[in-house]
């Protein structure tokens, strides 16, 4: 989904999640105009927080959004292009703010809270079953736009931590854990060309995350990411292809490398 850093960390659908796993930014608190973003993801794997969610199967992953002030609400979807992973469905509800302080101090930073509810609609399952069980996490991120300037643009670092637990239908604990996710992002500006726009950026991310016991993996280091990404933009429609190299670290969450690349197509009204 486009604010759960599934990228890195939103791998999948441009996430991001904070992530590049953020495809829709929340209205301007200033703004009082309703915003409503409707979007479409095709990734060659579905990546979330370091595990492969798909076993390297394609996804469709779209999603729609409102905003207002800061605050957003919103459901995102992931689908599989292939069959065999129908109880892999998924369909997530999620709802936030974001807020910058001090934006014209060195010191300004961005924070977002966002809350999660995973529903696997054709798993109608428990933790620890055969099945697929909902899931829920809460996201706090803090994000530094004017610390760093490096050549053009800023070097940006960010840190989030995320509380996963048990969804509605569980009586259980397996799935209960913590993760941090540090990360580096810059936008570097693309020289005129004919293949470029102006103002166009190359997008790049790299972040490190740590996992508490998420569905029972070992405490650790799990993975890193390093996202290249882009944008083209005409009028309120948007295309932005990405492409991603996760190092794998934790045999628990996933025991291969892994590479994906995907393209979103974006509205706004």
């Amino acid at each position: 989904m486009p604010r759960r850093h599934r990228i890195g960390t939103l791998v999948g659908a441009a996430a991001l999640a904070f992530s590049v796993s953020t495809l829709a930014l929340a209205q301007d608190p200033e703004d009082s105009a309703v915003s409503v973003t409707a979007a479409a993801s095709i990734v060659s794997k579905y990546l979330w927080h370091g595990y492969d969610v798909l076993d390297d199967h394609a996804a469709f992953q779209p999603y729609v959004e409102v905003g207002w002030r800061g605050f957003f609400v919103g459901v995102w979807g992931s689908f599989a292009l292939a069959s065999g992973f129908e109880d892999l469905d998924e369909l997530d509800y999620y709802a936030g703010c974001t807020r910058s302080f001090l934006s014209e101090e060195r010191f300004a930073f961005d924070a977002m809270l966002l809350y999660t509810y995973y529903d696997y609609p054709n798993s109608d399952t428990v933790p620890g079953s055969d099945g697929v069980a909902d899931t829920q996490d809460l996201m706090l991120k803090f994000a530094f736009p004017n610390l760093i300037s490096l050549g053009p643009a800023k070097l940006v670092p960010s840190i989030a931590v995320l509380r996963e637990w048990d969804g509605a239908e569980s009586g259980h604990h397996v799935d209960d854990g913590w993760l941090h996710i540090l990360a580096l992002s810059y936008s570097l500006p693309l020289a005129d060309t004919a293949f470029t726009q102006e103002g166009q950026t190359l997008d790049v991310t790299l972040d490190a995350t740590h996992n508490d016991g998420v569905f029972g993996s070992e405490s650790g280091w799990s993975h890193g990411t390093l996202t290249l990404g882009t944008s083209y933009s005409w009028g309120a429609v948007t295309i932005a292809p990405y492409v991603a190299h996760q190092w794998s670290w934790e045999d628990s969450v996933n025991d291969e490398d892994e590479f994906v690349a995907g393209w979103t197509a974006k509205v706004e009204f």
